[in-house]
């Protein structure tokens, strides 16, 4: 039977990719790694990582990415959102 875990990623590692760790069934955890552009509510399946069915097989470990954005917390932070805004044309961010 497959399982559902949600996960929690900062943006910047949607953003640039990197690696995340994700426990299982099996009481240990398994490190994935996030790929370079990963969207919120992107899933991944990881087969063989669900629960053990009757006949000996199992199903799939499903990890959904959910992107968080916090909130500037200083005005270096801000500096390089606006930058960032800049950068990629956005045209509906509010610069200072």
């Amino acid at each position: 039977y497959d399982i559902w875990f949600t996960k929690e990623i900062p943006i910047t590692t949607a953003a640039l990719g990197g690696s995340i760790t994700i426990p299982t069934v099996d009481d240990s955890q398994i490190r994935l790694k996030v790929k370079p552009g990963t969207q919120n509510d992107e899933i991944i399946s990881i087969p063989n990582m669900g629960v053990p069915k009757m006949n000996g097989e199992r199903g799939f470990l499903k990890v959904q990415y959910k992107i968080v954005i916090r909130k500037p917390q200083s005005k270096d932070e801000i500096s390089l959102w606006e930058a960032l805004a800049d950068v990629t044309n956005d045209s509906n961010a509010m610069i200072s």
